[in-house]
């Protein structure tokens, strides 16, 4: 039996120095692995950040990742990804901790020319105001990349969609610019 997602940690946002646990519930046979990652890279334990997988009845097994003293880099897109040798589930959400916006890393992304693409935003801080993108050329040249802002407070201005045109022409490199938002007499 493939393993089924029975419930999930949802979007959270906290202070640097607060304790997190993200949960994630999943059944199946065989019985699940979970993995977490942050933003698509499998995440190392450590001191601060550990991850606990117990099996309960029925043989549901619950994944906690635990961080203790967040910090404004713990800030990012988290999932838990539940596997057996049937199949694979997963779930994602946002840890937003208060903090000065920054971009990880991106990897190197090649297209099919035509074919639909969707590349994301692998930042944290917040608030986050909004993400610019822009393409430059191989000459150096700027284009700015309109991209549209969710309004709900959903955060989907952290990915870049486009129909794809990956020819010579268009190869160049995608920049990045936070704008942070003002932060309320509420936060640390």
């Amino acid at each position: 039996v493939p393993p089924t997602l029975i419930s999930a940690f949802p979007e959270h946002t906290a202070h640097s120095g607060d304790t997190i646990s993200l949960k994630c519930v999943t059944t199946g046979n065989p019985i699940p692995r979970i993995t977490w990652f942050l933003d698509d890279i499998p995440i190392d334990q450590g001191p601060r950040v550990t991850a606990v997988d117990k099996i309960g009845d029925l043989g549901h097994v619950t994944g906690i990742l635990n961080i203790t003293e967040a910090r404004v880099e713990d800030s990012g897109e988290y999932r838990c990804q539940g596997e057996n040798d049937v199949g694979t589930t997963f779930h994602a959400a946002r840890l937003n901790i208060y903090g000065p916006p920054f971009v990880r890393a991106m990897r190197n992304v090649t297209a099919v020319s035509g074919e639909d693409l969707t590349i994301r935003c692998p930042h944290g801080g917040y608030p986050i105001k909004g993400i610019r993108w822009f393409k430059t050329t191989i000459n150096d040249i700027r284009y700015n990349l309109e991209v549209k802002l969710q309004s709900g407070g959903k955060d989907e201005y952290n990915k870049f969609s486009f129909q794809s045109k990956a020819t010579v022409l268009n190869n160049g490199r995608l920049l990045l610019i936070l704008h942070t938002a003002l932060m309320s007499h509420g936060s640390k």
